[in-house]
């Protein structure tokens, strides 16, 4: 019989160590590559969702604005010197067209909870295109320009006219091919288009599937034609973005590089007032804020309330004028160190300014005094 020394034993224990050590770094190993991969991948593979985070908020009374120009210039009257700030506020967009958003990231704005996140099919149609936004967001930026112009010229005392005109065509609409961009609309179906409104209700006065007569000037001249309607959404439609122009002496051009969308209305009319009178508006306060403008000086609902406040507050503003609309959105929402007033027309915004600006603001109404009364 034979026997092996204490010694083989001891080896044999060391060795069964050393190879466990072996199998756990292995595991460790594996795991760590494991995450790698999950990363990478995460990393690489989009999602279908829409991120919106807090963006700029651009003083509209700058002389250096986004477009490397002042942002609101004006000729053809007497400019006056402003003061403090009029911001217009914008939300940073992730996971368009063109601009899809990863899994990573997602995670990252889902944990960090400030961001908004919706998914991708709420917020665009399944197969428009990168540029079929870019047109529609700039279209509606244009729209957003000449009814500041129209209700700041207006509200100076200035006389405007309006035109309509198709700011856009939209991809396989019944308009294709009939309409073109620029033209301006003179009538639909004998109505005169003296304004926006009173060319949508034309078109709306029409059945679907039935043609509208449309007078249109293209190009220095005067044409009728015939435009094909459907339905869409319980509505009377020709498929064409539509924008009013200003036409008055006085001209106002808005410079603000590649930023769209119609919710500066507000405040770019906000703006424009300011430098056409005398005396700084703002009293030297920073007030930003949101909403659309129609041409009779309705202030209209936007999305992305909460990130817009976020990002008025990191660039200074500590006041935020928001559509009575969108007071659902701004409750418990505004960041410390910002009060809001609720607005539904330029002439309360403008109130609103006038009143932050005395510092008598005692009876500015709130989202909670608009919610108090519903």
């Amino acid at each position: 019989m034979t026997w092996a020394p204490d010694s083989d034993h001891g080896t044999t224990r060391r060795q069964s160590r050393s190879g466990g050590r072996r199998a756990g770094a292995i595991v460790l190993l594996v795991g760590a590559l494991a995450l790698v991969l999950a990363v990478l991948l995460s990393n690489l593979i989009t999602a279908p969702y829409v991120v919106f985070k807090p963006g700029h908020a651009y003083d509209v009374l700058s002389e250096a604005g986004p477009g490397d120009a002042p942002m609101i210039s004006i000729d053809g009257h007497e400019t006056h010197p402003t003061d403090g700030a009029l911001r217009m506020t914008t939300i940073s967009m992730y996971g368009g067209p063109g601009h899809e958003v990863s899994w990573w990231d997602l995670a990252g704005s889902w944990l960090g909870g400030d961001d908004e996140i919706l998914p991708r099919r709420v917020v665009f149609p399944e197969e428009v295109t990168e540029q079929e936004v870019e047109d529609v967001s700039t279209a509606q930026m244009v729209g957003s320009q000449s009814g500041a112009a129209t209700v700041a010229l207006r509200a100076a005392g200035i006389e405007v006219a309006e035109e309509v005109v198709v700011a856009q065509v939209m991809p396989d609409a019944p308009a294709e091919g009939v309409l073109e961009v620029e033209d301006v609309i003179l009538t639909v179906d004998g109505v005169k288009a003296t304004a926006l409104e009173a060319v949508q209700q034309a078109i709306q006065s029409v059945e679907p599937g039935d043609e509208v007569s449309m007078r249109v000037e293209r190009g220095g001249s005067a044409k009728t034609v015939k435009v094909p309607t459907t339905e869409l959404e319980g509505r009377t439609v020709v498929g064409v973005g539509l924008a009013t122009m200003a036409e008055s002496d006085v001209d106002v051009a808005v410079h603000a590089g590649a930023i769209g969308g119609p919710s500066a209305g507000m405040m770019l009319a906000l703006g424009i007032y300011d430098k056409l009178t005398p005396g700084p508006l703002t009293g030297g306060e920073d007030i930003a804020g949101t909403g659309t403008i129609s041409t009779d000086g309705r202030v209209g609902p936007i999305d992305g309330i909460p990130q817009k406040m976020d990002g008025a507050r990191e660039a200074g503003a500590t006041w935020f004028l928001a559509p009575d609309d969108n007071c659902e959105q701004v409750l418990g929402n505004v960041p410390d160190g910002m009060t809001h007033v609720a607005v539904t027309d330029f002439p309360e915004a403008l109130a609103a300014v006038e009143a932050i600006a005395a510092g008598d603001t005692d009876d500015l109404e709130t989202c909670e005094d608009v919610t108090a009364g519903r």
